[in-house]
């Protein structure tokens, strides 16, 4: 393995320098819709992971930076091989990391909970993106059975929100608006109807100020447990496809 990276170095420079432009894309990933988002990240982590696979399983080519896609001929599994194996598993859970964090990166998180001695009372929690952004909370109750007894916005993170504007609150509704809403704050909303603390209604947007359009999301947190479910499929798939082309490809010049 060492003598194909010394063989081909100009392959592992080349990703070095693409490691910037990769990092940057990333960061402008709020520029697409969340689902299209992950299956970018899905795709580069498919092919990472056969390139890496096929550099460490493939014979060096002659010449500056040439490497061959025909599978290296080895007396047995080693401890190089073992290592390889450890490498190709950290890769598929980077990618799993990266989704994960990905979800919540771009994205701001909702929580409302209920107080179990008081079933008329209830708490909102805002967490916010990386990105900062302005954030409008529109909360609504059913009329005319259930009421708004008292709603409370108030910053709880970090750094304290200096303002919080809560406009047209009545019996059964008020918006809550946040402007520049930056990773540092939490919006804490403890809330009491006239009825169940479950009965209240939440609806959200959040827009960048930069550019007044994004794909910025709000998520529950069974929105986020979906999707971080679906990356764990992944990440099985991912290794199994990996580690089944590694050993195939390792095995496969002892028979042929």
């Amino acid at each position: 393995m060492w003598d194909y990276v010394k063989k081909n170095w100009p392959i592992a420079i080349a990703v070095l320098a693409a490691a910037p432009s990769a990092l940057a894309t990333y960061l402008n990933l709020i520029a697409m819709p969340l689902l299209m988002r992950l299956l970018i990240i899905c795709a580069s982590a498919f092919i990472v992971v056969t390139f890496v696979v096929i550099a460490l399983t493939s014979i060096p080519a002659r010449g500056i930076g040439g490497f061959g896609s025909e599978p290296a001929k080895r007396h047995k599994f080693g401890l190089a091989s073992a290592c390889e194996v450890v490498l190709i598993l950290a890769i598929c859970a980077g990618a799993v990391y990266l989704l994960t964090y990905t979800v919540t990166y771009h994205n701001i998180t909702l929580n409302q909970t209920t107080v179990r001695r008081e079933p008329t009372a209830g708490m909102i929690e805002l967490r916010p993106s990386y990105v900062p952004a302005d954030v409008t909370l529109i909360l609504s109750t059913p009329q005319p059975d259930v009421r708004i007894l008292d709603v409370r916005p108030q910053g709880c993170g970090d750094d304290p929100i200096n303002a919080v504007n809560i406009q047209d609150l009545n019996d059964f509704s008020a918006t809550i608006r946040v402007d520049e809403f930056k990773q540092s704050q939490k919006l804490c909303v403890p809330y009491r109807l006239s009825g169940r603390a479950d009965h209240l209604s939440i609806r959200a947007k959040a827009t960048m100020k930069e550019t007044k359009v994004s794909y910025m999301e709000i998520l529950n947190n069974d929105r986020i447990g979906m999707y971080n479910q679906r990356v764990y499929v992944f990440g099985g798939v991912l290794c199994l496809f990996a580690l089944g082309l590694f050993f195939l490809r390792f095995y496969w010049p002892r028979h042929n």
